[in-house]
């Protein structure tokens, strides 16, 4: 995984565009401990995912696929709404 962009507020959620390489059979996509609910493959080098809903801040952004789980510290800010 090289990159994790897009927009998410705490306890709203939001969309996240995760770029990176080899995302075929992803199995789950995680930002801190809390499942993306869903998303999908743009090819084989992105994802589009609804980021869950969090308390703002940042979080490590991991990604499962068939081969085992993403190594890179790439991070995902929720900001806070108000």
């Amino acid at each position: 995984m090289s990159s994790v962009n897009g927009f998410a507020y705490g306890w709203i959620g939001g969309i996240a565009l995760i770029s990176g390489k080899n995302f075929s059979d992803v199995k789950a996509v995680k930002f801190g401990s809390v499942k993306a609910t869903s998303g999908f493959a743009i090819g084989t080098n992105q994802l589009i995912v609804i980021a869950p809903p969090q308390n703002p801040g940042s979080y490590v952004v991991t990604v499962e696929t068939k081969n085992g789980i993403s190594k890179e510290k790439v991070t995902f800010t929720y900001k806070k709404l108000f």
